[in-house]
């Protein structure tokens, strides 16, 4: 039992990814991502606090994400295709404001367009990261904070 990062029922919590976030949800609450795993808590009472450990069940996770140096990826693909900027748009079928974005790396391509690059140019601009889990404790017996339930990646 706990309470709703969203709603604040406090109910049976569930872990879930929402907006790229991990937080604990009720059940109604965690239709809005992706639920990784049921929240259990074990309180263990000492002489002088209580420490709160948080399980959570939860798989490996396996996450995509578009490769740091994508713009220069971008722009060597196009260059040794010999096409200027707005050849290599009608190319991709892009705007050419996008491609310029992309190779300047002011835009952030979605793993939707990082595909249909990736697939049109023959280039790998998609990553896998596997994200580990662990346990946290809290020794404090104070609410947790945000830091408390952020993922470390591989």
């Amino acid at each position: 039992m706990g309470s709703c990062d969203i709603c604040g029922k406090d109910t049976k919590l569930f872990r879930a990814k929402i907006e790229g976030t991990m937080m604990k949800v009720c059940r109604d609450c965690s239709k809005f991502g992706k639920v990784i795993g049921e929240v259990k808590i074990a309180i263990k009472d000492t002489a002088r606090q209580k420490v709160a450990t948080i399980y959570a069940q939860e798989e490996e996770e396996i996450v995509e994400e578009v490769v740091p140096d994508y713009s220069t990826k971008l722009l060597k693909a196009r260059q040794k295709k010999k096409m200027d900027q707005m050849d290599f748009a009608r190319f991709v079928a892009e705007k050419e404001s996008v491609v310029s974005k992309l190779e300047t790396g002011s835009l952030k391509p979605s793993l939707k367009l990082a595909r249909k690059l990736q697939n049109r140019l023959g280039i790998k601009l998609i990553q896998v990261v596997k994200e580990e889990k662990f346990e946290l404790e809290s020794g404090t017996g104070k609410d947790f904070t945000l830091g408390d339930f952020i993922k470390k990646k591989k």
